[in-house]
């Protein structure tokens, strides 16, 4: 019962506004969560050939732009998550909350796979390693990018490394086979599999696959221990494994070109854009303001003056840390445990600013592919979970005693405590039905410009995501958009009216738009002002 157990305890410890509230909170706010929801609808009305949906990557928004997924994430690998929610008949955003509790269950599962079938460590360790990849604080802390949430395709990927490289010597007698009598071809499959789904389900931790897997083969090559297995499973499985990259990379062909296409657009990132989002040595210390236990922490010097908390709650409390460093000295002379500390520490040193601003990333910031797109590294310490669940695991494993276990693993389980905020779907569903009402279905496309008092206003992207979802509503695209990027020329970004001087500027902006884009302005209707649901 242990597995059942620690997993419904996950789901109550991360989820519990959701939970609690019977669904009616959606956690944690109405701006990322309601993109990746957009996304995820967007997806199931193309699967479905709705009107106005026909094209993946061009989503009515930012209307007439074209390609403008590829903005952002796509969650192509993660959507079928969500499709049997809605072919049950639950609205996009019920389903989209049972989308994040099905993809936290899959992490646990994962996890629990790789632990105990892999790995073959006991059940309660691999049950309480398996409950910290899958809710760690850091993680929880993560919710308002729900984005993130989709990486059981990275411990798959651990998990088939694992079974290649156990059991009996390549290249002799059952060199074709791994543990439990499993070709190690299938192993070799899964694994690419595993890589190409991540990149699909999740851009962010794909790179951040991609990159850890380099450093671990570094560091493969150059251990002894690692290096002659490696190279007897390259020999033995040489066309295997090349024909695996092949075909992974001619799976990936179609997520590439729409991306390639994005960033030629709107260009790369600068590292001027990252170092905010940096981790530093107190962003691995701090939980978040949410942390049950060391919430207060945010108050302190070191922590109060990060410029975005979230992205540097990364924390996952000091003897749950202690407790993975333990679990990796007790067994560092095995070399796959060696090769993985090795990895995570080059990581670690690697991406964390020890002075302001500065670390040993600006210098690799240039030449490591795709680096351009990732603003903020510091969402990498998901990566870290997957070390940090075999860490727990392994010290737990060598737990003398029941209650020493019990304790050590209830330790890790409280500090992994952590609140975040949420929001009323039925407010949320008001407003947007109230805006969807506005809107002429006889216009070719809609702008919608709210009028806000200035000290009252909301983010500009929270109308604009009002606008995206008033688009399902009425089935007429929309000017508005918001995305990690926007088209260039845009100039509708902040669309709220506020004050006398913004509706001449929105009038420009959109006469610019317009002409750029080939729009007739009378075909496009503007809703100025409409009445808000309280």
């Amino acid at each position: 019962m242990l597995p059942p157990a620690f997993w419904l305890l996950g789901l109550l410890w991360a989820f519990h506004p959701t939970l609690l509230s019977g669904l009616k909170e959606v956690q944690t706010d109405p701006g990322d969560p309601r993109l990746v929801n957009y996304i995820l609808e967007h997806g199931w009305r193309w699967l479905g050939g709705a009107p106005g949906h026909e094209r993946f990557w061009s989503p009515p928004f930012f209307y007439p732009a074209e390609n403008v997924l590829a903005y952002s994430e796509n969650l192509l690998g993660a959507a079928p998550l969500y499709w049997p929610w809605r072919a049950a008949g639950l609205p996009p955003d019920t389903s989209f909350q049972m989308w994040m509790l099905s993809a936290a269950t899959l992490n646990y599962l994962a996890a629990w796979f790789l632990l105990r079938r892999c790995l073959r460590l006991g059940t309660g360790a691999s049950c309480a390693g398996a409950f910290l990849f899958a809710f760690a604080s850091s993680r929880t802390a993560q919710l308002g990018h729900p984005q993130l949430l989709p990486q059981w395709y990275s411990v798959l990927a651990a998990a088939a490394l694992a079974r290649l490289f156990d059991g009996g010597d390549a290249g002799k007698g059952d060199a074709g086979k791994g543990a439990g009598g499993t070709f190690k071809a299938g192993w070799i499959a899964l694994f690419f599999l595993g890589v190409a789904g991540q990149l699909y389900a999740s851009l962010y931790l794909g790179w951040f696959l991609l990159v850890g897997l380099a450093v671990a083969a570094l560091w493969a090559a150059a251990l002894p221990a690692c290096r002659a297995p490696l190279l007897r499973i390259l020999k033995a499985h040489g066309w295997a494994i090349a024909l695996g990259a092949m075909a992974s990379g001619l799976l990936l062909l179609p997520l590439a070109w729409p991306y390639y296409g994005a960033s030629r657009e709107v260009g790369p990132r600068t590292y001027h854009q990252v170092t905010y989002m940096l981790p530093s040595l107190a962003s691995w210390i701090y939980p978040g303001e949410g942390s049950w236990l060391y919430g207060w922490l945010g108050k302190l010097p070191p922590f109060r003056s990060f410029r975005y908390p979230a992205e540097h709650s990364l924390g996952i409390g000091p003897i749950t840390t202690l407790l993975v460093l333990i679990g990796f000295c007790r067994f560092r002379q095995r070399a796959p445990v060696r090769l993985l500390a090795l990895s995570a520490a080059t990581l670690f040193l690697s991406v964390t600013a020890f002075l302001p601003g500065s670390s040993l990333w600006q210098f690799l910031f240039p030449v490591i592919p795709g680096a351009g797109a990732i603003r903020a590294l510091s969402r990498i310490a998901l990566l870290f979970l997957l070390p940090a669940s075999l860490g727990l695991a392994l010290f737990l494993e060598s737990c003398k005693g029941r209650w020493a276990l019990l304790l050590a693993s209830a330790a890790a389980v409280l500090e992994q405590g952590h609140t975040t905020s949420s929001y009323d779907k039925m407010a949320v569903r008001a407003e947007v039905a109230a805006l969807s009402r506005a809107v002429d279905r006889s216009c070719r496309a809609f702008l919608y410009t709210p009028a806000a008092d200035r000290a009252k206003a909301r983010g500009a992207h929270r109308y604009h995501l009002d606008a995206q979802w008033a688009q399902l509503g009425s089935g007429i695209p929309t000017l508005n958009g918001y995305s990690g990027s926007s088209p260039p020329g845009y100039g509708l970004e902040d669309c709220r009216l506020l004050g006398s001087g913004d509706l001449e500027g929105v009038e420009k902006a959109l006469a610019l738009w317009a002409e750029r884009r080939g729009l007739r302005l009378e075909e496009a209707c503007w809703i100025k002002a409409i009445p808000r649901a309280e």
